[in-house]
C-alpha cells in the first residue's frame, strides 16, 4: 500500500490502527523502518482451549512525499509459517479508514526570523519578523573608519548567540569636503538607565582630550574623575559632594559671577541669562506670577550692582576678595547690607564726579542710578532716596523664594565655600574653556545633590553659553567639547538655541537625555528641529515607549516583498507569488530589540551615511586614533 504522506505521519498512526484491531505490545524501530505487534486469539472448536498467538509484522520505505507500506500476520506457536488473510485485511482496511479520517497537520510552529542589513525574504516565512534590512551594511559606513571620537563597532546578531561584528566607527573629523569639524554641529545622546550611557562619555571624553580639545565634562554620578585618568593639559574638578575634602578629593573653585560686566549693555544679556538660570521656571499665574518676574530682575540687578561696587571700590569694597553668590544670597535676606551697598556706590559716584572721572553707564544712564530704580520696590523709601516699597510690605516678603533658591551658595553651605575666589582647592574660570591652552573642567554635579547641584550646574551652563555665544577668535580656537550629561536637569536650557550658537563658535556641543519626552519640554516641533539640524544622534540600548515610537515615525516607510499563496494552485504551477507592502523602516518591535550585541546602539551620521547603523559598544575601542 502507498499512502500520501511522509513516514512520520503513516507510523504515528499505527498505535490507533492496532488498537482498533486488538493487536497489543507494538514496538516501532524507526531506525530499521519496522514494527511488531502481538495478539492472543481462542478459535471456537475442538481446540479453543489452546489459544493461537498472532504476530503483526509491518515495514515502511519512503518514495518521495509517499509512504510505502506493508505487513503480515502470521502464527507464532507453529512451525508452519501461514499468513492469516483475513486478519491482514483487517489491518489494511482500518489503516486506510484511520488514514482517511486523520485531523489535518497543525501548521509549523511560529519561529522568528531575523533579517540583517541589506538582507531580503527569498520565500514564504509563517512566524515572526524582525527586518532590519533598511539598517546600514558594512560597505556603506566606509566613511566612518577614521575619526577622533569612538562609535562602536558595526554588529548584527541573529539571536543565536552569535554576534557578527564589523570594524570599529568613528565620528569623522571633518564634515565631508569641508574643514569644519562634524563634532561641531552637535550629538544628540538617547540613553535610559544601564544602557551604557557612561562608557560612552568616558571614551569620547578619554578620545577627545587625546585629539586636542579643550572640555566641560558634566559628571551626574560622581564617579567620571577616576574612570577618566590620566588626560593632557589642565584639569580642575568641582564637586557638589557635601563631603569632597572630606574622605573624597577635594573641589576646586568657581566664581560664577565673577567677569561680568555690570555695566556695559553686553552684561546685562549676560547677567540675565544667570539669573534665569539661577530661578527655576515656575508656572506662576497672576499676581504671584509678576511677584516671580520681579524677583528674577531683582536678581539680576543685586548681581549688577555688586559689580559695580567691586569695579568702583577695587579690593576694599570685598575684604580683598571679587563679589560672589554668597553676596548676592546675603544681599536677599539682610536688608541693611543691601542699603549699605546702595550708599557706599552713591558716595563712591560722588566722590568720582568731584575728581571730574567718567562714572560707569547703561546706555543713557549712570550705573547705580539704573539698578537702584530696578529695585525701587523692594528698597524702603525711609532708608534709601528712590525707594518705593510700601510700608506694609516686609523686606523678606517682597524677596520671598530668592534666598530659598540661593541657600546652596550661602556662606553656610559647603558649596558656598566653592564659589568664590577664596577657600580650599584651585580657582578656574570657564574663560579658560574658550583660550588656546587644553583644559579640562569635570563639573560633578550629582543627581544625590538634588537642587543645589541643579542650582550650580544651571547657572554654570548659563554662563558658557554666553562666553561660546561671543567666541569669535581672528585665528581658529582650539577645538570645544562639552559633554551635558542629564541635561533635563539644566534650568532654561534649550537645545536647539545651545546647537546653533555652538556650532557658530566652532564648539561641540553633547547633550544626554533619558527620553524624547524630556527634549525642549516635549515640544515635538522643536524636538524635530533639533534633530534635522544635529550632526549625530546616538540611541544606546533598545528603544521603548515614547522614544521608540517617536524613532520609527521619523524613519518613515519603505517597502518590503512578501510572499503570498495561491488559491487553488495546479501540481507544477508556483504556489506563491510576491507582493511588495508598505511597512515601517523600523517598527517598535524592531526598536526594542536591537540585535547588535550585549551594549546595542543605533547611531544615525548626517552627511555620512542616509541609514541608521547599528553598532555594538561592549567591546573596548582602541585607545589609539586611527588615521
Amino acid at each position: 500500500m502507498v499512502l500520501p504522506a511522509r513516514e512520520n505521519v503513516v507510523v504515528d498512526l499505527l498505535p490507533t490502527v492496532c488498537a482498533l484491531v486488538q493487536f497489543e505490545r507494538l514496538e516501532v524501530q524507526r531506525r530499521t523502518r519496522t514494527a511488531t505487534a502481538k495478539m492472543r486469539r481462542v478459535y471456537p472448536g475442538p481446540l479453543r482451549q489452546n489459544p493461537r498467538e498472532l504476530q503483526l509484522v509491518v515495514w515502511w520505505t519512503p518514495a518521495g512525499r509517499h509512504t510505502r507500506i506493508q505487513w503480515i500476520v502470521r502464527e507464532t506457536n507453529t512451525s508452519v509459517l501461514v499468513p492469516d488473510v483475513a486478519l491482514m485485511h483487517q489491518f489494511g482496511n482500518t489503516l486506510r479508514n484511520v488514514f482517511a479520517h486523520r485531523p489535518p497537520p497543525s501548521p509549523p510552529p511560529p519561529r522568528e526570523m531575523w533579517l540583517g542589513p541589506g538582507e531580503t525574504l527569498r520565500g514564504p516565512f509563517n512566524g515572526q519578523l524582525y527586518d532590519y534590512s533598511g539598517c546600514a551594511m558594512i560597505d556603506e559606513v566606509a566613511g566612518l573608519l577614521e575619526g577622533d571620537l569612538p562609535l562602536g563597532r558595526w554588529a548584527f546578531s541573529r539571536r543565536k548567540g552569535d554576534v557578527r561584528r564589523g570594524p570599529k566607527l568613528y565620528l569623522p573629523r571633518n564634515r565631508p569636503g569641508t574643514n569644519e569639524l562634524l563634532i561641531n554641529k552637535g550629538a544628540f545622546v538617547c540613553a535610559s538607565a544601564g544602557a551604557g550611557k557612561t562608557k560612552l562619555l568616558v571614551r569620547w571624553a578619554k578620545a577627545a582630550n587625546r585629539a586636542g580639545f579643550s572640555q566641560l565634562i558634566v559628571d551626574v554620578k560622581g564617579d567620571l574623575r577616576a574612570k577618566l585618568g590620566a588626560l593632557e593639559g589642565r584639569i580642575f574638578h568641582f564637586s557638589t559632594d557635601p563631603a569632597a575634602g572630606r574622605g573624597r578629593p577635594p573641589s576646586d573653585r568657581i566664581n560664577l559671577i565673577s567677569g561680568l560686566s555690570g555695566c556695559a549693555d553686553g552684561g546685562k544679556q549676560q547677567v540675565s541669562q544667570i539669573a534665569e538660570a539661577l530661578m527655576p521656571q515656575r508656572e506662576f499665574k497672576g499676581e504671584e506670577g509678576n511677584r516671580y518676574l520681579s524677583r528674577k530682575k531683582w536678581l539680576g540687578a543685586l548681581i549688577h550692582l555688586l559689580q559695580i561696587y567691586h569695579y568702583y571700590d577695587g579690593r576694599d569694597s570685598f575684604e580683598g576678595r571679587g563679589p560672589d553668590l554668597s553676596d548676592v544670597y546675603r544681599a536677599t535676606t539682610d536688608e541693611r547690607y543691601l542699603c549699605d551697598i546702595i550708599l557706599k556706590v552713591r558716595e563712591l559716584e560722588a566722590n568720582r564726579v568731584r575728581r571730574n572721572e567718567p562714572l560707569l553707564r547703561i546706555g543713557e544712564d549712570f550705573g547705580a542710578e539704573f539698578w537702584v530704580r530696578e529695585l525701587a520696590l523692594l528698597l524702603d523709601p525711609k532708608l534709601i532716596e528712590g525707594g518705593q516699597r510700601a510700608e506694609r510690605d516686609a523686606f523678606q516678603a517682597m524677596t520671598f523664594g530668592l534666598p530659598q533658591e540661593l541657600d546652596a551658595f550661602s556662606s553656610a553651605s559647603s558649596i558656598g565655600k566653592r564659589i568664590g575666589d577664596r577657600g580650599a582647592g584651585r580657582l578656574f574660570r570657564l574663560e579658560d574653556l574658550v583660550g588656546n591652552r587644553q583644559t579640562t573642567i569635570i563639573l560633578e554635579a550629582r543627581v544625590v545633590d538634588a537642587g543645589s547641584a541643579e542650582t550650580v550646574l544651571s547657572g554654570i551652563i548659563a554662563k558658557l553659553g554666553y562666553l561660546i555665544q561671543n567666541r569669535f577668535p581672528e585665528e581658529p580656537p582650539r577645538p570645544l567639547l562639552l559633554l551635558l550629561d542629564e541635561a533635563a536637569r539644566i534650568r532654561s536650557f534649550k537645545p536647539d538655541e545651545y546647537f546653533s550658537f555652538a556650532r557658530s563658535a566652532k564648539a561641540g556641543c553633547v547633550v544626554v537625555y533619558q527620553g524624547i519626552n524630556q527634549v525642549c519640554g516635549g515640544d515635538r516641533g522643536r524636538l524635530d528641529t533639533v534633530l534635522a539640524n544635529v550632526g549625530v544622534q546616538i540611541y544606546l540600548g533598545s528603544l521603548e515607549g515614547d522614544t521608540a515610537e517617536y524613532v520609527s515615525r521619523r524613519l518613515g516607510k519603505r517597502t518590503r516583498t512578501i510572499y503570498e499563496p495561491v488559491p487553488g494552485a495546479r501540481p507544477g504551477s508556483p504556489r506563491t507569488i510576491p507582493r511588495s507592502i508598505e511597512v515601517d523602516n523600523l517598527s517598535i518591535r524592531e526598536l526594542g530589540s536591537l540585535p547588535a550585541g550585549r551594549w546595542p546602539a543605533l547611531v544615525f551620521v548626517r552627511d555620512c551615511s542616509s541609514k541608521p547603523i547599528l553598532v555594538d559598544m561592549s567591546e573596548p575601542t582602541s585607545d589609539h586614533q586611527q588615521r
